[in-house]
Order: structure tokens, then sequence, then C-alpha cells
């Protein structure tokens, strides 16, 4: 399914309210396991070629590094986040079918946190004392 068809259809699925909350969310951050406004029938609706890597206790487990995110403010907001965020996630994996990066291409260019100016000096020459021009 192209990437966009998929953000459309969260999307679409958020303005009509059909990702439903799986369980009562009080106002406070609630545990994801509880509150996640996604279920687990809904996230195998939205991936179902997805890779048997990802699973929905995994994503809840992931999420409970953050429990402010999708657990606070009103059910719109809660939804909207959670619509962005797998949307988001779903056009980096292919559908959450690759669990590794396809285009390695980018590699060589793309700055990390072990060397922040890879991607400036794979682009520019150097002069002297390994600064880029």
């Amino acid at each position: 399914m192209p990437v966009r068809r998929i953000i459309a259809a969260v999307c679409s699925a958020v303005a009509a309210s059909t990702l439903s909350l799986a369980a009562p969310v009080p106002a406070q951050a609630a545990p994801h396991a509880a509150g996640f406004v996604v279920s687990e029938g809904q996230f195998n609706q939205m991936f179902p070629s997805r890779n048997s890597f990802y699973t929905y206790q995994g994503l809840l487990n992931a999420l409970s590094a953050y429990p402010g995110f999708a657990s606070t403010g009103s059910d719109s907001i809660r939804k909207r986040d959670a619509a962005a965020f797998l949307a988001n996630v779903s056009h980096e994996t292919g559908g959450l079918r690759y669990t590794v990066e396809q285009n390695t291409a980018n590699y060589p260019t793309t700055a990390t946190r072990a060397s922040p100016t890879a991607a400036r000096r794979a682009r520019a020459p150097t002069t002297g004392a390994g600064r880029s021009s």
C-alpha cells in the first residue's frame, strides 16, 4: 500500500474518530497497556503484512519509555499523536516490513551522534586541519 494511502487512511480514521480508546483514559497520563488509543485489532488491521518482528506488545513496551506520548491531552490530541507516529513508522519501515534501512546509499552522508559533521565533510573538500571549506 503506498505511503500516501496509509497516511490518508490513518488520518481519516482519526478525523472520523474510528480510532476508539482501548480503555477509558483519565486526564492524567495512563499506562499504555490500558490506554493507548490504538487497539491491538486496529494495529493488526493497519499493518496486515508486517514483519513478525513488529508486535503490538512490542509497541506498547517501547511506548512505556515515553509515558506522556499519546496518553495526555484530549482524545483528539492523543489520536492525532498516535496517527502521526504510526504513519511515520509505516513510511520508514515499508509498512512494518523492514527492520533495517533499505537505502544504504545514504549512510556515508548521514550525520550520526559519533560524527555529527559526517554529512558536511562528505559534501565538501577539506582545507587544512580537517576543516570544510
